[in-house]
């Protein structure tokens, strides 16, 4: 045992004295002034100076091979400390900043085919040359941003690479980064420039870009010191340039900007970012924090497009010179028209009655005469029974309705008042209320779920609700809770909705309500994928919510409840978001059923251009519309016009069985196997991959890079496998 110390200790020993004479002799030794020029140096490691990194940076300083003036990060104060150091003359160099030379975002500029691989421009670029129609406009997948070591780019939602100018500090990483060399180095001290990189022919030009460089020389015939064209591509010669910014106003599509005034992309992402640190500042003040945000497992988050009308105040839409109110406005049996023509109604008089359990009755919107009970054109796409209205102006209330204090009410009492008012789903599927509020015996309720999500990109009108009718909402649960005879009820609100989820947590705390915080997620708001989200339950292939003890009902609805039960209002009237590109002053609008689109379009100032697409609805999951002549109905939770440059126009290619259909769908289905069937009429087959669960929310169809209609062809193969379950 003794030895075995002694020789071990021995084997240390001669190691350390070996080592140590090893150190002596192969020793380097370094310049002391190399370590101080190292402390100098910003530390960035951004390779500015064509050098790998500070530390062989300071070396070849000290060597004499480079020069002390070329840390661009480190600035005058840096130059001059190193040049202090060395002993020389310190000579400072213009300091340049990046540029991007492009401003066709994916709103200006078209798009061969929808990119949605690695997020990354120099993976796109090896794809058909990139995802741009232009060859040389910003991919905007982020590897300028990544390359970055200051944070100073952002990618905007548009699909544009913007530079803060305040971080920026000429490194050239990003221009080292640009596959397609959209990032240019520019004098800190010029002010205009060409956010053109195109150098195609003008002609070619315009057919894929509203604000590219086409050529036109106009820029160099009022300021021709200052600029040079080369292969039909303009750019400011800074050395030369002289009273560049004459030819901003005469560039006809306005691709040379002039920033003496300041930059204001600097300041668009200042701003966001500010926006976001208060949005999570306010979320940590109520407990939430984004890492803990709950959601459930697949989907996707699709621009959300919601900026056109997030900030609009609900107005209320004026009276239209005829209302269409259709019988069919609810899933279930189509209400029976009561009245004739001629009949003078007023303002919730009932006019449609109930046809079975499921199905509700339908009221007048608005005091007036009927005129007509016939066909008009319907939502769904073709002529459905309506009853047609004349108002009179004086939109008086039916003096017959009364309301109730709800805590004098039995929960059976409550659901006949809920039914007598025809309350729907407002979230757009408008499911009886009534029908979710009697579940059978053996079906034990215990938690309620208000849907605030609104995770349909563009549409704000319960995002809107929640801010300005908090009361009612609230006072909507407090009733539905005791219909059902329970205590638990919780709101279910995305977090890119900051503000709701303050103002429903604060006035939500004294009722015992809980407001829950979600990951900002598509389809969040459908009701299996809330009810995973909230309670981790999940509904089991077939069933509805209350299977597991869970009903759903949206906010919109719970207002309305509110209104049915104190008021004795029915529902009547809904508000809906006039919404997206194609709409001149989108706003929020408090709507009467029967309301044409055509009316609501007029009344916000009319199209921003040609409509090329309109939609009942979200953009998801809403419903094409051939005109603007149908009704908004009770379902109607927002309108969409968008424009042919809001609509990139993409052919369908092969499927590449990349899977990123099966990620995306919620349901966890294969919908390219039953897509696949469906087109060859093969719906027994298609059968066993259950396309009766697909909720067609859109998902495998916006995430497939070949853009195959998928959700169209499960919707095909259902339609067939219901109609074959009905002839057995």
């Amino acid at each position: 045992m003794l030895a075995s110390v002694l020789t071990l200790g021995g084997i240390g020993l001669f190691a350390a004295v070996a080592l140590g004479i090893a150190a002596k002799k192969f020793a380097v030794e370094v310049d002391p002034r190399e370590l101080a020029i190292l402390e100098v140096l910003p530390g960035a490691n951004c390779g500015a100076c064509g050098l790998p990194g500070c530390g062989g940076y300071a070396k070849a300083i000290v060597d004499g091979s480079m020069s002390p003036n070329l840390c661009t990060p480190g600035g005058t104060e840096c130059i001059e400390k190193i040049a202090h150091i060395m002993g020389v003359e310190a000579i400072s160099t213009d300091p340049q900043v990046a540029v991007v030379c492009c401003q066709g975002d994916n709103n200006k500029a078209g798009l061969k085919y929808r990119y949605l691989g690695f997020e990354d421009c120099n993976a796109a670029q090896k794809i058909a040359d990139g995802p741009k129609t232009c060859p040389g406009g910003c991919l905007g997948l982020g590897s300028c941003v990544r390359a970055c070591p200051f944070d100073a780019i952002e990618i905007t939602v548009e699909g544009l690479a913007v530079i803060n100018r305040q971080k920026c500090t000429g490194c050239q990483k990003c221009v080292a980064s640009c596959p397609r060399s959209v990032i240019k180095m520019t004098p800190l001290t010029a002010t205009t420039h060409v956010l053109c990189n195109s150098t195609d022919k003008g002609g070619v030009v315009r057919k894929y870009c509203q604000v590219g460089c086409i050529g036109c020389q106009i820029c160099k015939k009022a300021a021709p010191e200052s600029y040079l064209i080369e292969n039909f591509l303009a750019r400011v010669d800074y050395e030369t340039a002289k009273d560049a910014e004459v030819a901003v106003e005469k560039c006809p599509t306005k691709c040379i900007r002039d920033f003496s005034t300041g930059y204001p992309e600097a300041a668009v992402l200042l701003r966001r970012r500010c926006r976001q640190k208060n949005r999570n500042r306010r979320l940590e003040r109520m407990g939430v924090k984004a890492m803990n945000l709950k959601t459930f497992k697949g989907g996707l988050h699709p621009p959300d497009g919601k900026h056109y009308s997030a900030a609009k105040a609900i107005e209320i839409c004026p009276l239209s010179e005829e209302l269409v109110i259709p019988l069919a406005q609810h899933i279930g049996a189509p209400a029976e028209a009561c009245v004739e023509v001629g009949t003078l109604v007023k303002k919730g008089t009932l006019i449609a009655t109930a046809r079975g359990f499921v199905s509700v009755p339908i009221h007048a919107s608005t005091s007036g005469e009927v005129i007509a009970i016939e066909p008009r054109l319907h939502p769904m796409g073709k002529a459905l029974p309506a009853i047609v209205i004349k108002p009179d102006g004086e939109d008086r209330w039916d003096e017959n309705l009364s309301g109730a204090d709800p805590d004098e009410l039995s929960a059976d009492d409550l659901k006949d008042r809920i039914l007598a008012a025809g309350i729907v789903g407002m979230g757009g599927a408008t499911f009886p209320a009534h029908v979710k509020l009697s579940p059978p015996p053996e079906k034990q309720i215990d938690t309620l779920i208000l849907n605030g999500v609104e995770c349909e990109p563009y549409l704000t009108a319960d995002h809107r609700m929640m801010l300005e009718e908090t009361e009612r909402i609230l006072d909507g649960i407090d009733i539905l809770c005791k219909v059902l005879g329970i205590e638990r009820a919780i709101i279910g609100i995305e977090a890119n909705k900051p503000d709701a989820i303050e103002k429903m947590s604060r006035e939500a705390a004294a009722r015992n309500i809980e407001v829950q915080a979600l990951e900002v997620k598509y389809p969040q708001g459908a009701e299996k994928q809330l009810i995973d989200a909230i309670t981790g339950r999940q509904v089991p292939s077939g069933t509805l919510p209350m299977e597991v003890g869970v009903v759903v009902h949206n906010v919109g609805t719970a207002a309305a409840i509110s209104d049915a039960i104190r008021l004795g209002r029915p529902l009547v009237e809904r508000v809906v978001s006039i919404t997206g590109p194609g709409i001149k002053n989108p706003k929020n609008l408090l709507v009467r059923i029967g309301t044409s689109l055509q009316f609501l379009v007029d009344y916000c100032e009319g199209l921003n251009g040609e409509a090329a697409k309109i939609i009942m609805g979200g953009p998801m999951m809403g419903q094409t519309q051939l005109s603007l002549e149908p009704p908004a109905i009770r379902g109607t939770s927002g309108l969409l016009i968008f424009r042919e440059q809001d609509l990139p126009r993409l052919e369908a290619g092969p499927c590449i069985r990349c899977g990123r259909c099966i990620g995306a769908c919620p349901i966890h289905l294969q919908p390219t196997t039953i897509a696949a069937y469906a087109r060859l009429d093969l719906f027994d087959e298609a059968a066993e991959y259950h396309p009766l669960d697909c909720i067609e929310c859109g998902c495998c169809t916006y995430i497939c890079p070949a853009t195959l209609p998928l959700v169209q062809s499960i919707r095909y193969a259902k339609a067939a496998i219901m109609a074959k379950k009905r002839t057995l």
